[in-house]
């Protein structure tokens, strides 16, 4: 993969951590959305980090996200997130399922570009529809939270 690919996707992985990050560092209270911000930082809670772009990493990651989204899936979100959160469970597996594919394709740079170009705009979408939660006060965080990375 060219370089320049690969620090995109390092980036883009980069950025989701932080968000998982993030979404694990509060919540509104118990009356305002609390369970909901709780079981959000739970489901995200189980995605790590690769430590490399091979196959079996990419296919541990697209495992994890696939099964952060199947308990975000189950949640009951606020009627002021709802459609956030149908958006971000739809893109997260989305993301989930370009990473697996990805994973497979590691000897093919070409394919293997192609495929990563697609797992990106699915993060992009799902991490789009978390900053709107977020923003919207169902997950929040300190400024200090994110373990590092910028």
């Amino acid at each position: 993969m060219p370089g320049a690919d690969r620090r995109e996707v390092h980036r883009v992985l980069a950025v989701a951590l932080v968000i998982l990050v993030l979404a694990g560092c509060g919540g509104r209270s118990a009356g305002n959305g609390g369970g909901y911000a709780q079981g959000l930082s739970s489901s995200l809670s189980g995605v790590g980090q690769p430590s490399s772009l091979d196959a079996a990493s990419l296919a541990r990651l697209g495992d994890d996200y696939s099964r952060a989204a199947e308990q975000l899936a189950k949640l009951a979100p606020p009627a002021a997130v709802a459609e956030a959160h149908s958006r971000m469970v739809a893109s997260m597996r989305a993301y989930a399922a370009a990473l697996t594919r990805a994973s497979a394709l590691t000897a093919d740079p070409a394919a293997f570009a192609s495929e990563m170009a697609l797992a990106q705009t699915d993060a992009r979408s799902w991490t789009a529809a978390f900053d709107e939660i977020r923003n919207r006060g169902y997950a929040t965080y300190s400024a200090g939270g994110t373990g590092g990375l910028s």
